[in-house]
């Protein structure tokens, strides 16, 4: 008969502005001579907290916290704050090391000359060229010279940039894992079967097929599903729409898609287009963050939600249009852990169609946001504080990464398969 876990740990380890998150289930047990399983999801920053520790570090952490072995990872989707740590120069030396059973990814990171993992029909082949393309455009951004004359403006535009890029030493590192395991590349209602974890299901949320969902492929400027905070425009007064404007449609950037040589845009760099550059890689980091996997993780009797950096776009089909969407949202309510999207960003976690559901009482929810204050933008910051207002209030109870008394390690929290008060916060 198959064992269930009597207890879950979940660790957010303190990487700055990134995501490392490290999920395991105790069984009552061995199983194969161990009592544990261990499932890593992202391991990656873009800015390091001051005093945090380093990503070797961090990688030192989780090998002793899985006891030298790890079970599954998840890639939530390429952006360097959630891969970088899997570069071998890094962390990923680390990770190999111990072994990973399955690797999981969204559909787009097939690895080049393997067969696809879905049908490359017109909706998902334009996906697959705007991230390619948007992924040389990044590079030619970052590879320009400003010689002296790096602004407010072009400093963002850098950051901005370099953030889409991933890092291909990372990614050789968990194909070359892939190849040595299960390789499951994924979108929405795909099944999942680990059967290295018994008595956990996970289900695939999340990406939409854009074939299915071609909302995926566009981005809304406003909506009343976006986190406002004081000031902002009246949200009764936004368009609502998932449209948007689609990639690579936005006047002038357009032509800034396939930029060509460096030297173009370096003799051509006023602020016009510098405005027109940063505008665009907006866009493509958020058609990037809506390839994230959105999993729901079962076992024991409670229920954790695990978005990435999934945006509103992304969780439109399964809260809103597909086919047993009104069943998804019955399961969603009374999710025991959220992992807050997107750093905390006011696009990731929708308030209208998410944001109730995860609301639910009786008190016992617990959010866990893995941030960085004051790195990510200035309009529109991450972490959004209309988001940590809501999430600080019951039912919640909000641990973050960027707070003091985690500046090393992880925040952590657990539950007991008999807990009926879901998670109490281990640190």
């Amino acid at each position: 008969m198959s064992q269930s876990p009597v207890r879950i740990d979940f660790r957010a380890y303190n990487v700055g502005f990134g995501d490392c998150l490290l999920l395991s289930f105790t069984y009552p047990a061995p199983i194969d001579g161990r009592a544990e399983r261990h499932v890593l999801i992202d391991f990656g920053s873009t800015k390091a907290a001051r005093g945090g520790p380093s990503l070797a570090d961090v990688a030192a952490l989780i090998e002793a916290d899985t006891h030298g072995k790890l079970d599954v990872v998840v890639l939530t989707h390429r952006h360097r704050d959630h891969l970088a740590g899997f570069d071998p120069a890094t962390g990923g030396a680390t990770i190999a090391r111990l072994a990973p059973d399955a690797i999981i990814r969204p559909w787009t990171e097939v690895p080049n000359g393997a067969a696809p993992a879905a049908a490359p029909s017109p909706g998902r082949r334009k996906l697959l060229d705007v991230l390619a393309s948007g992924n040389g455009f990044a590079r030619s951004i970052t590879a320009i010279p400003f010689a002296g004359r790096l602004g407010v403006a072009e400093s963002a535009l850098m950051s901005m940039a370099a953030m889409q890029l991933g890092n291909d030493r990372a990614i050789g590192q968990l194909d070359q894992l892939a190849a040595a395991s299960s390789a499951h590349y994924l979108k929405f209602g795909d099944p999942l079967v680990l059967d290295m974890l018994p008595g956990v299901s996970v289900s695939v949320l999340g990406p939409p097929d854009p074939e299915t969902w071609p909302a995926v492929l566009h981005q809304a400027a406003q909506s009343t599903e976006y986190w406002l905070g004081a000031g902002s425009a009246d949200p009764a007064a936004l368009t609502a729409s998932a449209a948007g404007t689609p990639l690579g449609m936005d006047g002038d950037a357009e032509s800034l898609l396939e930029p060509g040589p460096g030297r173009w845009l370096i003799d051509r760099l006023d602020d016009h287009l510098v405005r027109s550059a940063e505008r665009l890689v907006h866009q493509l980091d958020s058609v990037l963050n809506n390839t994230s996997l959105v999993l729901l993780v079962e076992a024991a009797g409670h229920k954790l939600l695990l978005p990435g950096d999934a945006e509103v776009e992304n969780w439109g089909y399964a809260l809103t249009a597909a086919p047993d969407h009104q069943g998804i949202c019955d399961r969603l309510r009374g999710v025991d852990l959220y992992k807050v999207g997107h750093h905390g960003s006011r696009n990731a976690t929708p308030k209208l169609s998410l944001y109730p559901l995860l609301a639910v009482t009786p008190p016992g929810r617990v959010a866990v946001m893995s941030t960085l204050v004051g790195f990510y933008g200035t309009t529109n910051p991450v972490p959004s504080q209309a988001l940590i207002d809501k999430l600080s209030l019951p039912p919640f109870t909000l641990l973050r990464t960027d707070v003091a008394g985690s500046t090393t390690g992880a925040r952590s929290v657990h539950l007991a398969a008999t807990d009926s008060t879901a998670f109490a916060p281990a640190d």
